[in-house]
């Protein structure tokens, strides 16, 4: 069973990570690095020439940017400028049309991309803390383990037990990234449904997702390692002959066998 993020139609994006911006100026980075610090959504406005289709985007860009107000952070970049260069190639952008915008989540998870747009579509890039943070590990090719459980569902502990063992395994430590929601937050209501999960639960429940979006396995109650190591084993086998496909459905590009 696979769940969408309008993000995973822009293939070209997968496979960035923020923490390479650190030695370089330009404003797009300056951007970055300070959204990060302030906790904010970033909209960056990619641009090379001054024409009318780049007056026409730019125009519904500021009204957004307006309408949005301190809650964001935005800035324009210049992609023919040299000192543009590092956030240009990071991004892959040097074929991609102008204008072109991204939106980053404070996580680091791009959560939109667009060389046309309107302004409901910029603002409905924002989405919920578990759904940015998910976003973002898959994006980093992690096998993505999230566990749904509160005060009132029960078998929480022996979940976890289950979940910290596999992540415990030396295969698959670096490769895993857990989150734990709890499933009657109405923040993640919409994160949640685009997963097709139940969010009335009496029993602790854990779904393992593999990169790019594709659910392995999904436990009620109590997990076990020897399960969810042979869901990831099967779904390694059966996404390339050999059992193995780097960058697909294999944590890390890891067999993990």
């Amino acid at each position: 069973m696979r769940f969408t993020f309008a993000l995973f139609l822009i293939g070209f994006l997968l496979t960035l990570s923020l923490n390479l911006f650190a030695q370089t100026s330009g404003s797009g980075t300056v951007s970055i690095q300070n959204a990060i610090a302030e906790d904010k959504y970033l909209y960056l406005f990619f641009y090379k020439e001054q024409n009318d289709k780049t007056a026409k985007l730019q125009a519904v860009f500021d009204q957004t940017m307006q309408k949005l107000g301190e809650k964001v952070k935005s800035a324009k970049v210049n992609v023919k400028s040299a000192s543009e260069q590092s956030v240009v190639d990071q991004f892959n952008l040097k074929r991609a049309p102008m204008p072109f915008v991204l939106v980053l989540a404070p996580s680091g998870a791009i959560t939109g991309g667009f060389s046309t747009f309107n302004e409901e579509q910029l603002l409905n890039s924002q989405i919920s803390m578990g759904a940015a943070h998910a976003l973002k590990a898959l994006q980093d090719h992690k096998l993505l383990i999230l566990t749904l459980q509160n005060s009132r569902t029960t078998s929480n502990q022996e979940a976890l037990s289950g979940i910290n063992e596999f992540k415990a395994d030396p295969r698959y430590s670096e490769a895993t990234v857990i989150i734990t929601l709890d499933p009657s937050d109405p923040q993640e209501q919409k994160f949640l449904n685009q997963l097709n999960l139940d969010t009335h639960l009496a029993q602790a429940t854990t779904v393992l997702i593999a990169p790019p979006a594709e659910i392995i396995g999904k436990y009620q109650g109590p997990t076990h390692k020897a399960q969810m190591v042979a869901d990831v084993q099967k779904a390694a086998s059966g996404c390339c002959p050999d059992g193995c496909c780097p960058g697909g459905c294999c944590p890390g590009g890891k067999c993990g066998k």
